[in-house]
């Protein structure tokens, strides 16, 4: 998109954009690959402020909806279920602004003061916080009649990472990745690989013995003892150390192997008081806590020894050849690697016996649908509702994850990530078949406003569904 030094111009910039439903492809002024712009990015530029929108005349049969019986009935789109949660998402954004920003000066230093917490170290730059504050500070929906799904074609999004607006988007970016990286690779024993991609991939290892063979997936979670906030950024390193020795093992000792796709999340406990929820593993908890608390002597209402933790871990699909499975005497099917077999490679390469949790299951993936495991990989890196909990909470998780690789390929999936960014696997884009109906555009006032909301033609509709994913861009359902 061209930039001018115009005031008047720039804005002009962002309505264009905002109208639009189709750009061409860019380069990027920092020497990246060729992406291909959605006409949700924009560059964000001093009249972001105040920004001007293009003045739309709407009938106001418009502004209303028809009931089964004929009558017209008032639909206040920011009171809707899907925008709430937006809404949600952008006051988190201001509140891990103004995290950022308490601070007080002592001695030269920048101290961030919270309940008598003194965390000291490096901030976020006033250009990012400007940049997270202004983030869909307008923003444009394309939604059905029924306002049940949200897609975004228009608006500022900054693009950073503890953004709680743009990660709940990368998340639904990164799971619909990973359905069609899945998909694509299990088709390799069914389609001419020279033919449909290059000769690089048809010449790979991992991709001729799964030509061969075919491909079938395991899921597994790899943990270890929840570490306080000072020694978490050490953690993360042993992690990604151990995990590289653990795939040179898989390498050297499991001919089945073909590759992963590994992600790094970070929760923290912050509950100070032994709940029933986490007693029984209900609610949040995704597993009961009973059995680890009933061996300290603990009960319901004692304190939680695990407060104020940091709880790194690994969700991993793991690639594999069919024959990894297998159907034992009695007729149950058998993984070649164990959970006992994980759990001791896991001790030993993390250098740490106390390790007692790891889980691995075979996961049965549904063309153009994914499965549990993709839900869980493409899951945030960390919560809002935990890295916001105080500033010296998101002061460990900045510091932890900034330039932390949250998400790594290895195999047959470095191969896949190739060809998604290459736009070769376009073909397995699940089908959109959301009958959109209205275009509305918001400005954020404190609340978002309803700027105006105009009826989308059958074209325009068709063009919103077909839309691609793009890396760089929103997509898709919030």
């Amino acid at each position: 998109m061209p930039k001018t030094n115009a005031k008047h111009d720039d804005c002009q910039v962002f309505t264009n954009v905002a109208t639009e439903l189709s750009v061409k492809p860019r380069k990027s002024g920092q020497g990246r690959k060729s992406k291909i712009p959605h006409i949700a990015q924009g560059e964000l530029t001093e009249c972001s402020q105040n920004v001007i929108f293009p003045q739309v005349t709407v009938a106001p049969a418009l502004n209303h909806s028809v009931n089964s019986t004929g009558n017209e009935l008032q639909i206040d789109s920011t009171k809707t279920p899907k925008f709430v949660k937006f809404s949600e998402k952008k006051e988190s954004s201001l509140k891990l602004c103004a995290f950022a920003e308490k601070t007080i000066t002592l001695a030269g230093l920048d101290i961030a003061v919270e309940d008598g917490e003194i965390p000291i170290g490096p901030y976020m730059k006033d250009r990012t916080l400007k940049r997270i504050r202004d983030c869909s500070k307008w923003v444009i929906f394309a939604t059905p009649e029924n306002f049940e799904k949200l897609r975004k074609i228009g608006g500022f999004v900054c693009n950073n990472a503890f953004c709680p607006i743009c990660a709940a988007y990368q998340s639904r970016r990164d799971g619909l990745k990973y359905c069609i990286m899945l998909d694509g690779a299990q088709d390799l024993i069914y389609v001419n690989v020279l033919e449909l991609y290059d000769l690089d991939t048809a010449v790979n290892d991992y991709v001729l013995k799964a030509m061969k063979h075919g491909v079938e997936y395991v899921m597994f979670e790899l943990t270890t003892p929840n570490v306080k906030g000072d020694k978490l950024k050490d953690e993360e390193k042993k992690y990604a150390k151990a995990f590289h020795n653990l795939c040179r093992w898989f390498e050297r000792e499991v001919p089945e192997y073909l590759g992963f796709i590994r992600k790094l999340e970070v929760t923290y406990n912050k509950q100070k008081i032994i709940t029933q929820d986490m007693w029984d593993g209900t609610g949040k908890y995704n597993s009961p806590w009973k059995y680890k608390f009933s061996r300290m002597g603990l009960k319901v209402g004692d304190r939680n020894p695990y407060y104020d933790t940091y709880h790194p871990h690994y969700h991993v699909i793991m690639a594999v050849t069919p024959d990894f499975f297998y159907t034992d005497d009695e007729g149950k099917e058998c993984k070649k690697i164990t959970r006992e077999l994980l759990l001791e490679k896991w001790r030993y390469y993390m250098g740490n016996p106390n390790i007692t949790q790891v889980h691995i299951q075979k996961v049965y993936n549904k063309r153009g649908e994914g499965n549990s495991a993709t839900a869980e990989i493409g899951k945030y890196v960390a919560k809002d509702s935990d890295y916001l909990h105080s500033p010296k909470v998101f002061k460990t998780f900045y510091e932890s994850l900034k330039g932390t690789r949250r998400v790594t390929f290895g195999g047959i999936f470095k191969v896949m990530n190739t060809l998604f960014k290459e736009r070769k696997l376009d073909m397995y884009y699940p089908i959109d078949e959301t009958v959109y109906k209205w275009k509305i555009s918001y400005v954020w006032e404190g609340k978002y406003i309803e700027n105006y909301r105009v009826l989308l033609t059958s074209e325009q509709a068709a063009d919103i569904a077909g839309m691609k994913y793009s890396e760089a861009n929103d997509t898709d359902d919030f």
